[in-house]
C-alpha cells in the first residue's frame, strides 16, 4: 500500500495534530516551519495518509547538500508501508533538490526496537546528531514548589536562597529593550566557555519572531542595578524550553535566581513541563557543556533521551560526507 503524501498549508490543523503527539516541542510546531521560511530556508511541510505529518528543510552545507527533518516527522514507524512511502518520497525530493541524503531526528524515545526498525529500513545512524535537546532534563511543573525544591540538589537550593539574600532582582518581558545587553552577555559567555553556539543575530531574529506571538519571553537578573544574566524561554503546547542564555562571570548566583523565577512564572501559567533543552552525559567531564549540564541537573527533573539522528543515503557521495563528519567527530572529542 502506498500512502498519499500531500503538501500542508494549514498551520492550525498542523498544530492541532502535533500537540497531541508525544515528545513534540517547539521544533515540531507550525511556527517553527514559518520561522525557518522567514530565515530564507527552503522548507516544506507534508501530510502522509490520514495520521502522519513531516517537514523537511534543505541544508546547503559545504560538505554536501542534504534534506533534514528535526523532531517533526510524526508517523507510525512500525507501519512498513508508511515508512517506505516516506523513503520513496524523500528520495525523489533529494533528486529534485540535488541532495546527497536525507537526515531525520525522529521525535521518539530511544528504545532498542526503534533502533532495529531504522536499521531494517536502510537508515544509518548519523555520526553527528543534529537535533537540539536529544538528551535533556524535564522538570515536572505539576508538582508543588515545595516538592520541586525538595528534588533539587542541596547546593542548588542553597544558591537560590543566597541570591535572594543578596537581593538579586529578576524581571521578565516580551519586549526587545534588553537585547543589546543580552548580546554583550551572550557573546562574552560563549567566548568564556568556548561553545560552538548560534550567532546572536539568529537568536535576535528568533526572539523577534516568537515573542509577538506570546511564545518567547526574556528573563533578566540584576544585582545592584546591573544586568548580570539574561535568558530566553520559548513555550509550545504544555512545555517551555530554556532556550538561550548568558551571564557575566560573578560570585553572585544570579542564574539560580533567574531559573527559579522562570520555573515559578511558567508553573503559575499552567505549563506542565520545564525542558532544560540539552545536556551532555553525566560523566562526560571533557564536554564543553559539562558545567552547564551540571547546573541544569541541579534543579532536579528526569532525563529524557530521544532516538539518535539517522541518515538515508541517496548518492554514493554520501559516504564521502560521512567520512568528513567522522573526522569532525574525532576532532570534537
Amino acid at each position: 500500500m502506498n500512502y498519499k503524501i500531500e503538501k500542508v498549508e494549514d498551520g492550525k490543523a498542523w498544530n492541532i495534530f502535533v500537540k497531541k503527539q508525544e515528545n513534540s516541542n517547539i521544533l515540531s510546531s507550525w511556527e517553527w516551519v514559518e520561522f525557518e521560511k522567514n530565515l530564507g530556508f527552503d522548507v516544506q511541510a507534508f501530510s502522509i495518509g490520514q495520521e502522519g505529518l513531516f517537514a523537511i528543510r534543505v541544508v546547503n552545507a559545504k560538505k554536501g547538500k542534504y534534506l533534514i527533518s528535526k523532531q517533526n516527522a510524526f508517523l507510525n514507524w512500525e507501519d512498513e508501508d508508511m515508512v517506505f512511502s516516506l523513503i520513496a518520497f524523500l528520495k525523489l525530493k533529494c533528486e529534485e533538490k540535488n541532495c546527497k541524503f536525507f537526515r531525520i531526528s525522529p521525535p521518539l524515545l530511544k528504545f532498542a526496537k526503534y533502533e532495529k526498525l531504522f536499521s531494517s529500513y536502510g537508515f544509518k545512524k548519523a555520526l553527528l546528531n543534529s537535533a537540539d535537546g536529544q538528551l535533556t532534563i524535564i522538570l515536572d511543573l505539576q508538582k508543588s514548589l515545595d516538592e520541586i525544591q525538595k528534588d533539587m540538589r542541596k547546593n542548588t537550593r542553597y544558591l537560590i536562597r543566597k541570591a535572594e539574600k543578596f537581593g538579586v532582582e529578576v524581571l521578565h518581558t516580551d519586549g526587545s529593550e534588553y537585547l543589546d545587553v543580552f548580546e554583550e552577555i551572550y557573546n562574552e559567555t560563549v567566548k568564556r566557555h568556548q561553545w560552538d553556539a548560534n550567532e546572536f543575530d539568529y537568536i535576535k531574529r528568533q526572539y523577534a519572531f516568537f515573542s509577538p506571538k506570546g511564545m518567547s519571553r526574556m528573563f533578566v537578573a540584576k544585582y545592584k542595578g546591573k544586568i548580570m544574566a539574561v535568558s530566553i524561554f520559548t513555550r509550545f503546547k504544555n512545555e517551555v524550553i530554556y532556550h538561550h542564555s548568558g551571564s557575566f562571570l560573578s560570585e553572585i548566583p544570579v542564574m539560580y535566581a533567574l531559573i527559579w523565577e522562570a520555573i515559578k512564572y511558567y508553573k503559575d501559567l499552567g505549563v506542565k513541563e520545564f525542558n532544560f533543552f540539552g545536556v551532555c552525559e553525566k560523566d562526560d567531564i571533557k564536554h564543553p557543556w559539562y558545567g552547564l549540564s551540571l547546573f541544569k541537573r541541579g534543579f532536579g527533573g528526569q532525563e529524557r533521551r530521544l532516538l539518535d539522528t539517522y541518515d538515508y543515503p541517496v548518492s554514493r557521495s554520501y559516504y564521502l560526507i560521512r567520512g568528513i563528519e567522522g573526522l569532525q567527530k574525532i576532532t570534537m572529542s
